[in-house]
């Protein structure tokens, strides 16, 4: 199963991402955002709306993925303490 989800502001989609499921994990596989609203941090909004969707539905483990080797990615995932 798949799920894509989108996150909006004043009417536009700002983020969007593609997790894709099965039995108990969910993996984060591809998200994009507009640049001109990253002040408004929508990635992690939607991200945090994605873990909280995915453990009411009975999900055990949220994969974010590897980082790429991106300083900025790892940061990202971290700051969610796991």
């Amino acid at each position: 199963m798949h799920y894509i989800v989108a996150g909006r502001k004043d009417g536009q989609t700002v983020a969007g991402a593609v997790c894709l499921s099965a039995r108990r994990v969910v993996v984060y596989w591809h998200g994009a955002m507009l640049e001109s609203h990253e002040e408004h941090g929508p990635v992690q909004i939607l991200r945090l709306d994605e873990i909280r969707h995915h453990c009411a539905a009975g999900m055990e483990w949220f994969d974010f993925n590897p980082s790429g080797g991106q300083e900025g990615v790892r940061k990202f995932k971290s700051s969610f303490g796991a």
